[in-house]
């Protein structure tokens, strides 16, 4: 279980690999001390070369990166030997699960 600094209350590790249903009650918590929906954009990480576009929250399918255009929607990925790669622009944010595979 990681409990990350600033996050108390807040803990990540009980998901299956590749997935990041949280508990509600500590995607409430995070999202409250980041100051954002506790909706987020997600899916069930298969260590591809699949991206999605999220439009809504929620789980969108199998893939390792999500991009969205549209303001505020929280996407989110779970890493753990793998790099999250975070990417942004004028009109774009994106979330990447880099793995070895």
């Amino acid at each position: 279980m990681i409990r990350p600094p600033g996050f108390r209350g807040a803990a990540f590790g009980e998901a299956a690999e590749g997935d990041l249903r949280v508990d509600d009650a500590v995607r409430r918590v995070v999202a409250g001390q980041l100051g954002i929906s506790p909706e987020w954009a997600f899916v069930t990480q298969i260590h591809s070369a699949a991206v999605v576009r999220a439009t809504e929250p929620g789980p969108l399918g199998e893939a390792d990166a999500i991009f969205t255009t549209r303001h505020a929607l929280p996407i989110a990925v779970a890493t753990a030997d793998c790099v999250p790669v975070i990417l942004e622009g004028d009109d774009f944010a994106a979330v990447v699960h880099a793995g070895w595979r």
